[in-house]
């Protein structure tokens, strides 16, 4: 339990009170082996939906804690620390109306579930710090009076991880904060985020963000892109040197007027192209400069866009250093002749050629651009003006079109930069409306992504990708990993022929029954080590396969199946016309008492062919048995 003391920090909104003098405060409830506190505040809700933030208690307002990702109703979330001029608004929104509806429908018996509620709709407060004299009701910490359970939402706080949460509930002195890795981007974090294809040659929104995201990537450009001004030096130091005694250097003179024309033509011919190219990419390199000066929290990426944007300026300076010093050797070494003045000038523009050619090389043989994405989550954006009135009330575009283009929209990278920096047609990053932002750019590799990284970054990886990724780059075994991790997400994208579900835990029932009834492509699935011994969990699942008649094959090896499970599957099988083979194997708590139910199911269904029962533990007596009544249909 807390002691007794004063608060560090107050849960500042509660019944629409932003007087952070007369706000609950949150009292510490203890310290972890790592001596991090955890905090809480249990109040009794008075509006139909509650909103707050977290306020240091001496700071006014030059602390506070918002969500990540922007105003939530999620239950979990990360948390950004904020000041007077970041954060403002960005709350976290309570329905009570609807938990308490909820709640009500189920105890008169009616199922209805407490989803999670959509974004708050022009819900944004240009101030926080509006007092009001709302009664918040009785509020209380570790050491304070409770509520009943019924009126009690209870908001629990971390401010080393950057975590809340709060539950419909009294406070729990024993509550533990969902487990996260550092630096863990939750699906309720995400303010934006897209995914920019790994494109070889021509795209330098491409190679600035490959190596932003990669150091090896931003090594090995970086020496590529330096090689041909290397060269360039290295020539023009002989030129100084040594032509001087081993050549006549004299200026060219042509013995006729059209010499200096094809010159000129030659010369402009070669210039032309690189200019033109110069200034489109140059509002790029602006863009992105300016954008990521305003990342905060993260001075890596910070420093490695920007130097990669420095070493994209350096590459497309070497054409015109190369055009200069090929004007000199064709000017002035010639030996007389006006055939060496124009092989002179276009001899050299190989040497700025040489970098692409490295570079398109290392992007296709190390990097891959078929297996390979950039993918780029923004988690906070801090506007300097009133995000909905002045901002996209201004712009000639809508937040909605926006955000969704970038996450699915089939465009281009150099469209994605633009939806991303401008202020007019996109999130305005570049542009003096956004004061700060926090961004995470991380390089994909789908074929080869680990557990860790898929938990971590999983959630953004997933709001960006597009159905062909999901179904033509990502394995069967890394989407069950997504789908473990996220299945909120996963659960929405395709999924065909067979699949394999590893450890599946009671959060995930309602996910896999959503595509077993969505998904008619899904004809065989696979749950290995699943939770299914609970019989809540097996009870949902086989109601869901009950009414189904496109899953073909279902196999629950490791499941804990017990007698109790069996009876569930046999309820399943009487209704089933779709299961021809199902699989109970390698559950060694289903014993002989689960043949009864198991037999008489399969008398009432004609449509499954085999139903197997290896490594349990059946009697021999009772396997023979069983094989008999079912005409062989039970194997074991």
């Amino acid at each position: 339990m807390a002691n007794e003391q004063s608060p560090t920090f107050v849960c500042a909104g509660i019944g629409d009170n932003w007087d952070i003098k007369g706000t609950p405060h949150i009292f510490a409830l203890r310290s972890d082996s790592d001596n991090r506190h955890l905090y809480s505040c249990t109040f009794k809700p008075v509006l139909p939906t509650e909103r707050f933030q977290i306020v240091e208690k001496d700071s006014g307002w030059s602390i506070r804690y918002y969500p990540m990702g922007g105003p939530t109703h999620a239950a979990q979330s990360s948390c950004i620390r904020g000041d007077g001029d970041h954060g403002d608004g960005i709350n976290w929104f309570v329905p009570w109306a609807s938990i308490r509806d909820a709640r009500e429908n189920r105890e008169s018996g009616h199922d209805l579930a407490v989803t999670a509620m959509s974004e708050p709709q022009d819900e944004e407060d240009g101030e926080n710090e509006t007092e009001t004299k709302t009664d918040a009701g009785t509020v209380h910490g570790a050491g304070g009076s409770r509520n009943s359970e019924r009126d009690a939402i209870t908001v629990y706080f971390n401010p080393e991880t950057r975590q809340v949460e709060w539950e419909a509930a009294e406070f729990d002195p024993v509550y533990q904060l969902s487990a996260k890795l550092e630096g863990e981007i939750l699906a309720n974090d995400i303010w934006s985020s897209t995914q920019l294809s790994i494109v070889s040659r021509d795209d330098v929104v491409s190679k600035i963000f490959l190596m932003a995201s990669n150091r090896a990537s931003m090594l090995c450009i970086s020496l590529f892109h330096i090689l041909p001004i290397l060269i360039m030096g290295l020539l023009l130091d002989w030129v100084a040197k040594s032509t001087y005694s081993e050549l006549a250097v004299t200026l060219y003179k042509p013995n006729f007027f059209v010499e200096w024309l094809i010159v000129a033509l030659v010369f402009l011919s070669l210039i032309a192209p690189e200019l033109f190219d110069f200034f489109a990419s140059l509002k790029q390199l602006q863009s992105i400069w300016r954008l990521a000066g305003k990342i905060q929290e993260n001075a890596y990426l910070r420093i490695g866009l920007r130097l990669a944007v420095v070493v994209s300026l350096l590459d497309f300076i070497q054409p015109f250093l190369a055009i200069a010093l090929s004007a000199y050797v064709a000017a002035y070494l010639h030996e007389g002749v006006f055939l060496n003045v124009i092989i002179n000038i276009v001899v050299l523009e190989f040497i700025h050629n040489i970098d692409e050619k490295l570079v398109d090389s290392y992007i296709r043989g190390a990097i891959g651009v078929d297996r390979r994405s950039v993918s780029v989550a923004i988690t906070d954006i801090s506007y300097t003006v009133h995000e909905s009135n002045d901002f996209w009330g201004t712009s000639d575009s809508s937040k909605e079109y926006v955000l969704t283009a970038l996450a699915k929209g089939d465009v281009s990278n150099t469209e994605k930069l633009r939806m991303m920096a401008d202020t007019k047609f996109g999130l305005g990053l570049a542009g003096a409306e956004v004061r700060s932002l926090r961004m995470t750019v991380n390089l994909v590799d789908w074929q080869n992504l680990e557990d860790d990284e898929i938990q971590k970054y999983g959630a953004a990886y997933l709001n960006a990708t597009t159905d062909y990724t999901w179904s033509h780059m990502i394995t069967k075994n890394r989407r069950a990993l997504f789908f473990h991790h996220f299945p909120e997400i996963a659960r929405n994208f395709a999924w065909r022929g067979t699949v394999h579900f590893k450890k599946m835990e009671a959060r995930h029932v309602p996910h896999l029954c959503h595509i077993i009834a969505n998904q008619p492509d899904c004809v065989e699935i696979w749950l290995h080590a699943g939770d299914y011994g609970n019989p809540n969990n097996m009870a949902e699942l086989c109601a869901e396969l009950s009414r189904n008649s496109t899953v073909e094959k279902v196999g629950f090896p490791h499941c804990n199946l017990n007698n109790q499970s069996c009876s569930i599957v046999a309820d399943m099988l009487k209704t089933n016309t779709g299961l021809k083979y199902l699989w109970l194997m390698q559950n060694r708590d289903i014993g002989d008492d689960s043949l009864p139910d198991l037999i008489a199911a399969l008398e009432q269904n004609v449509t499954l062919y085999h139903l197997y029962l290896h490594d349990t533990g059946v009697t021999e007596q009772a396997k023979e048995e069983a094989s008999d009544k079912t005409s062989a249909r039970m194997k074991f």
